[in-house]
């Protein structure tokens, strides 16, 4: 796992790379997700930053040896106003992302194994403005509201909820 100074290392390098996160040294916030041999439920689909509104990026680091993709269990990162993604479970697989801009949810999986995601959230800056989206310039004026992180979120809920009511059945 990462030590104090490759993580130390990472966050400096992450700063240089995303200077408007400012991200300070240390880890705010760590999990551990465990997932069962067997028949999975995954996690339901939900936003990191409900819960810790201090959380910089997320990283999730898939600690699963010898886990095959036909298991699935991928983590599923809903990057609003794009379509979602899967990434696949990997060992020493390492995703970051901003937990105040995505949805993310663990998919369930049907393993002989079992499987575990460390999760980490590093300290930051609150809601940060999205400079990165990268909106087709015709829209660009009229989707101004989605700059606005806090109204993103509650856009996020209103367009996600089925999808999260689902993964909170399953």
């Amino acid at each position: 796992l990462l030590g104090e100074r490759e993580m130390r290392s990472l966050v400096l390098s992450l700063n240089h790379k995303f200077p408007e996160y400012r991200l300070e040294e240390g880890v705010l916030d760590v999990k551990l997700r465990y997932i069962n041999p067997g028949e999975s439920k995954g996690q339901p689909l939900h936003f990191d930053v409900e819960e810790n509104l201090g959380r910089g990026l997320a990283i999730y680091l898939c600690l699963s040896k010898d886990w095959s993709a036909m298991y699935d269990g991928q983590l599923r990162v809903h990057p609003f106003p794009f379509k979602p993604k899967d990434v696949a479970p990997r060992y020493n697989r390492m995703v970051i992302f901003d937990p105040t801009f995505l949805m993310s949810r663990l998919m369930p999986s049907s393993s002989p194994k079992e499987g575990w995601w460390l999760c980490m959230w590093l300290k930051g800056g609150q809601f940060r403005p999205p400079q990165n989206i990268p909106l087709p310039a015709e829209l660009k004026q009229s989707l101004r509201f989605l700059y606005d992180a806090r109204k993103r979120v509650y856009i996020m809920r209103v367009i996600l909820l089925s999808e999260k009511e689902e993964s909170v059945r399953e």
